[in-house]
Parts: structure tokens; C-alpha cells; sequence
């Protein structure tokens, strides 16, 4: 079985929203998101994933990279979309982690380094979306 998440880059100036997540082993920092529900766009999850997790609504803006994660016992198929976030201030003031995340945080991209963060390459994913490339892109099976 295939399974299919949908995760979101949400910036406020040169600073990026991470996620750290709650119980151990699943102890480090990612994009906002999660999987799909059956029946369920992948529109309708990241907004409702967002809301979930971060308690304050957004806009999807457009999808950014299409990533696969194969392993022996998994299949993952990530869609990865930016967020048009019209108020950066209300948005920093209105998030707040969840039940199942442990703390919310804007990084400065040039400290997501210092982070334990996964995947690996959110930093540089970030930076490619930044300086305006092409999208949508495949990013094949990355880890």
C-alpha cells in the first residue's frame, strides 16, 4: 500500500515553520502536514493538517516538489506545497503546537543546520523555493 502525505513550507520573511514532534523516536523537526484520508484531496489535507496541528488557517499557494520514500517496508508519496500566508505577524502570533506536537517554531533558514530535521533536505528545498526555480519538481526516492 501506498501511502500519501502532504507537508507545507510557511515562511515569515527569512525564517521557516517547523514542527517537532511529540513521542520518541520521533524526536525531531519537520514540515507542517501529515497523510491524506481516504476520500480526501491533498488540498483538503494540508489545510486541514494545518489547522490540526498549528490552530490558524491558510491558503495553499502551489505544489513545490513531489517526493518518494522507499524502503523495505514503506512507500511514501509526499507532496510538498508553499503557503500564501497574507499576514505574516497574525500567523506567528496565532500558532500554537498541538496535542501531538511538542513545540512550533519559526528557524532562521541559515539555523535549520542546528536542527535534527526530516527529511534531511528541508534547508535545501527551502532555499531552491526561494530563489523563484521551476515548479513543480520530482525529487524521486529522497531520505
Amino acid at each position: 500500500m501506498i501511502e500519501i502525505t502532504c507537508r507545507v513550507f510557511i515562511f515569515s520573511g527569512n525564517e521557516i515553520l517547523l514542527c517537532k514532534q511529540k513521542n520518541p523516536p520521533r524526536d525531531y523537526w519537520t514540515l507542517p502536514g501529515g497523510s491524506v484520508y481516504e476520500g480526501e484531496t491533498i488540498i483538503e489535507c494540508i489545510q486541514r493538517e494545518i489547522v490540526e496541528e498549528l490552530g490558524v488557517s491558510i491558503k495553499v499557494d502551489q505544489l513545490l516538489y513531489i517526493r518518494e520514500m522507499i524502503t523495505d517496508i514503506r512507500h511514501r508519496v509526499e507532496f510538498y506545497f508553499s503557503a500564501d500566508v497574507a499576514n505574516d505577524d497574525f500567523v506567528k502570533s496565532q500558532v500554537s503546537a498541538c496535542s501531538e506536537i511538542e513545540a512550533v517554531k519559526f528557524i532562521l533558514l541559515d539555523e535549520v543546520s542546528n536542527y535534527i530535521v526530516k527529511p534531511e533536505c528541508i534547508s535545501d528545498l527551502a532555499t531552491r523555493y526561494l530563489n523563484d526555480e521551476i515548479f513543480p519538481q520530482y525529487l524521486g526516492n529522497v531520505r
